[in-house]
Parts: C-alpha cells; sequence; structure tokens
C-alpha cells in the first residue's frame, strides 16, 4: 500500500496572528506563553477602553441634548410670558405679535 501526502490542520491566533499545528498541546503550549498573554492583556485593555469611550461620548452627548432642551424650554417659556408669541390650541404658532 502506498502512503499519501496528507496535510496537518493549522491553528490561527487572532491576537498573536501567527499560524501553528492544530493538535491541542501545541495550542495550549502556545496560549500559556508569556508573549500571547501579553497580546492578549492589550487587545482587552484596548477593548475596555474604546468601551469606556464611548460610553462617556454617549453619556457627555445626552448632558449636552439635555442642556440644549432645557434653554429650548426656557426660551419658549419666556416668549409665552412676554405674550410675543401665541399657540393654538393645536399647539403650532401663529405668528409673531409686537
Amino acid at each position: 500500500m502506498t502512503e499519501f501526502w496528507v496535510s496537518n490542520a493549522k491553528h490561527w491566533c487572532k491576537y498573536c496572528k501567527v499560524w501553528m499545528q492544530g493538535d491541542k498541546m501545541s495550542i495550549k503550549n502556545h496560549e500559556m506563553g508569556k508573549g500571547h498573554k501579553e497580546i492578549c492583556e492589550e487587545f482587552f485593555a484596548e477593548q475596555r477602553k474604546k468601551r469606556s469611550g464611548v460610553t462617556t461620548d454617549e453619556r457627555d452627548l445626552k448632558k449636552q441634548l439635555a442642556a440644549i432642551e432645557k434653554a429650548a424650554a426656557a426660551a419658549v417659556e419666556q416668549d409665552l410670558s412676554s405674550g410675543s408669541v401665541q399657540y393654538s390650541s393645536a399647539g403650532s404658532t401663529h405668528g409673531v405679535q409686537g
């Protein structure tokens, strides 16, 4: 019987961006290595930083929108109290008096 060549499975480490043998022992040795652990820690730290940055930006945006809404409500209230703008029962403006 003639033996034929069989390709061994390879494993790709997405953190280190390297190929290695696909057997469990090779993968385990790589994942237990100092270099792999350092690269994974950097990757996850970057992910945490991105996630916290997004939430901070969203919080800032919500604060700014709340301040704008508050200022707009105060301006409308001032306009209504001074009588410069009248609202109909439907809620639309009819024009400026004065």
